[in-house]
């Protein structure tokens, strides 16, 4: 159906947890839909018959809370978790897209972004088992400014305290590293530069899950993993990881672009 898309999630280590989290040791297979889609309600139908283990969603939080006064609508996200959890699948949010009024000079809020995240873990529970926090955030359409590996660091280790301090189970997905965008030094940095930002601001010590979107993708799956628009493109991202010796921490292959048929001039 239009509104579900790939996700793909690799194994863990033991049986406790949902397949693909830390913990697990089940390769974790999962969908995106569409809150405003139109085929929505076959959607979810869809993936109860598929039997999936995740369903993601898109939150943009710009258009979900506009202004600071703003009541969000939940309608479709409620009927999301109350399919998922009647039917055993967990659920992953993408957060994405800070309002105006939770924008900084240097990034989104940490605190207001804390806020809401803390809030729809009260409202969701267990069923929302994680949160990719604002993805494509080595693009400044995903971080909303400038992308600074620094800047990310601070506001994804600050959530991370304050959901360890509420006792916050949900896992805290980083980066959503985009591997094609179009590259600037304002508005975009290529995934393995914005990487290795992270890792100089201490990523082997707070990330435990980096989360890959391949959005480019381009002729034969099995070209080299240096061509950001190679499928293998995540074994380039491995090797960095393995460079700063964070060999513990998992890839999420959160996004996978269907090729549109062109052909990419590297081919």
């Amino acid at each position: 159906l239009g509104a579900l898309a790939g996700l793909i999630l690799p194994p863990g280590h033991t049986v406790s947890a949902a397949p693909g989290m830390p913990g697990s040791a089940e390769f974790g297979y999962g969908a995106w839909i569409n809150l405003q889609g139109s085929q929505f309600n076959q959607a979810l139908s869809a993936a109860v018959d598929l039997q999936l283990d995740w369903l993601a969603v898109d939150l943009d939080w710009s258009l979900w809370m506009p202004t600071a006064a703003t009541t969000p609508d939940t309608q479709a996200l409620d009927e999301v978790f109350r399919i998922a959890k009647n039917n055993g699948i967990a659920v992953m949010l993408s957060f994405r897209h800070a309002p105006a009024w939770a924008m900084t000079t240097s990034g989104p809020s940490a605190d207001l972004t804390n806020q809401v995240l803390q809030w729809l873990c009260a409202r969701y529970g267990e069923t929302l088992q994680a949160i990719e926090v604002f993805p494509g955030a080595n693009t400044s359409a995903g971080w909303g400014t400038a992308p600074s590996g620094a800047a990310y660091a601070s506001l994804f280790t600050s959530i991370k305290k304050q959901f360890e301090s509420a006792n916050i189970k949900t896992g805290l997905i980083a980066g959503g590293l985009d591997s094609a965008p179009q590259v600037n030094s304002e508005t975009a940095m290529t995934d393995i530069d914005f990487l290795r930002a992270l890792y100089t601001n201490g990523a082997r010590d707070w990330m435990n899950i980096l989360s890959l979107q391949l959005t480019g993708l381009s002729g034969d799956p099995l070209n080299a993993p240096d061509k950001p628009a190679s499928f293998r493109h995540y074994e380039a991202i491995r090797q960095i990881m393995a460079e700063y010796q964070h060999t513990n921490s998992m890839i999420w292959i959160t996004r996978i672009n269907i090729p549109d048929g062109t052909i990419n001039k590297d081919d």
